[in-house]
């Protein structure tokens, strides 16, 4: 079949899935994303792809981006949650020229959102002018080409005013070296309960808590309890109290040490659940 060819019957394929749509979804951008973000989560990948083609039906930039890369990986990126810990795949069927189209149709309302002065649009533009961060020397850092960082701290500079989510901003901050917006962004993502921004503030905050210290060790059980009381934070301050109460356990006379510290510290009367923990052998 010549590409031609090919093309022509991705147009009309797209046009009877068109069809068959959900109509466009009355949820709100942000909305969307959370039931989107909660279906990956659960291994749904039908219930994903319907929210995205009712989001692309409504409009929405975030379902029209996820949609064209999704077409053009053949599948359904799973995102890391400090919760579940559930990243990986679900694959999915990307028909011959689909990719194509779907991409197409994000780039149209890209354009037409930054014309426009979208707050959205003008993130995502800002998220590829500064691309990935590496670990240089133990730092993070962007490979920013120089000609685009003037374009990229004028939209950082205007996003900032807008009500943007804050953790993509912050990784814009990040990557153009401003570490006080960055903390100060990665807190309000926190507050406003964007997913996993408390545990990031934590270790990106710029005020981790230090590990090689006891009471270091208590603020870090204290804080991560903080992020999330019956998931991935009590789950690592459990870990912490096992590893000690498994080392007393086999005659290591610091681990008993280190538990009464914490036990001085109020740790164990701020969190009574990790009491039979430190008990247990």
């Amino acid at each position: 079949m010549t590409r031609f060819l090919v093309f022509v019957f991705a147009l009309t394929v797209a046009g009877a899935i068109a069809a068959c749509r959900p109509a466009p979804t009355d949820l709100s951008p942000d909305a969307l994303r959370t039931s989107y973000r909660s279906a990956l989560l659960n291994g749904d990948r039908d219930r994903a792809l319907d929210l995205l083609d009712a989001g692309a039906e409504a409009g929405h930039l975030f379902a029209l981006a996820k949609l064209a890369d999704a077409h053009a990986k053949g599948y359904l990126s799973v995102p890391w949650d400090a919760e579940r810990k559930a990243p990986g795949v679900l694959p999915i069927r990307s028909l011959p020229g689909q990719a194509a189209l779907a991409q197409r149709r994000y780039e149209r309302a890209l354009e037409r959102g930054a014309r426009n002065g979208e707050p959205q649009a003008l993130l995502a533009i800002a998220l590829d002018l500064v691309g990935p961060l590496y670990v240089t020397d133990g730092e993070m850092s962007s490979r920013i080409a120089p000609a685009d960082r003037d374009s990229a701290e004028a939209l950082y500079r205007r996003l900032v005013e807008t009500d943007v989510l804050r953790m993509p901003l912050a990784h814009v901050a990040q990557a153009l070296g401003d570490e006080r917006g960055h903390v100060r962004l990665l807190a309000e993502a926190a507050e406003a309960g964007e997913p996993n921004a408390c545990f990031s503030l934590i270790w990106f905050g710029g005020d981790r808590p230090d590990l090689s210290s006891m009471r270091g060790r208590a603020e870090y059980i204290d804080r991560m309890i903080a992020c999330a009381p019956e998931g991935e934070g009590f789950e690592e301050a459990a870990t912490s109290v096992r590893t000690l109460a498994s080392e007393l356990d086999r005659g290591n006379e610091a681990a008993g040490a280190a538990l009464d510290s914490l036990r001085q510290l109020g740790v164990f009367e701020r969190h009574p659940r990790l009491t039979a923990i430190a008990a247990a052998p």
